[in-house]
């Protein structure tokens, strides 16, 4: 089963012995943020706020607020509203980008690092400035927008991808 504590200490070992094997050329991403609690998540945003990691702050803390248990916000009044705080104060500094993606399944990428398969769950946090976003899927065409984020604000971007003639239908949806 999964371990967070133990996910914790073995990713950085991980990443560190793929950056000295194959080098800073690749792009690494690992799957472990959607496997947090929400508490772990907002304890993990809150760090990385106070570090000036405010792209990362702002998944963790969206992902946190998304993920929380419903009756938060009654059992837990302070707990929900400090949540709420840290949440604002990360995406005043960050660029949301919304972004929609036909068909499902399609993968998403963010300036070049995929960032999921649509429907994505929430925003994609960037540096704001220009942004790229791209998509795609076996036996569609590749699409790509450009997007300028903006601290604070959320900006949306849609994409449809075209199934190429001749092309085997895929489906892309996976379960």
């Amino acid at each position: 089963g999964w371990d967070t504590r133990k996910a914790l200490n073995y990713v950085p070992k991980l990443f560190e012995q793929l950056r000295k094997t194959y080098g800073f050329d690749h792009h690494l991403l690992h799957d472990g943020h959607h496997r947090y609690t929400p508490q772990e998540a907002a304890n993990l945003g809150k760090m990385e706020l106070n570090l000036g990691k405010l792209v990362e702050a702002a998944g963790h803390l969206e992902y946190a607020v998304r993920e929380a248990p419903k009756n938060l916000a009654t059992d837990a009044p302070d707990e929900w509203a400090a949540l709420g705080e840290l949440q604002r104060k990360a995406r005043a500094k960050v660029g949301a980008l919304v972004i929609n993606v036909e068909p499902a399944g399609a993968e998403v990428l963010v300036n070049g690092l995929a960032v999921g398969k649509a429907p994505l769950p929430g925003p994609v946090f960037v540096v704001p400035g220009a942004a790229t976003v791209e998509a795609r899927a076996e036996g569609f065409s590749l699409e790509s927008a450009s997007a300028q984020a903006v601290a604070g604000n959320e900006q949306k971007v849609s994409l449809a991808l075209v199934a190429l003639p001749g092309a085997k239908k895929v489906d892309v949806v996976k379960g």
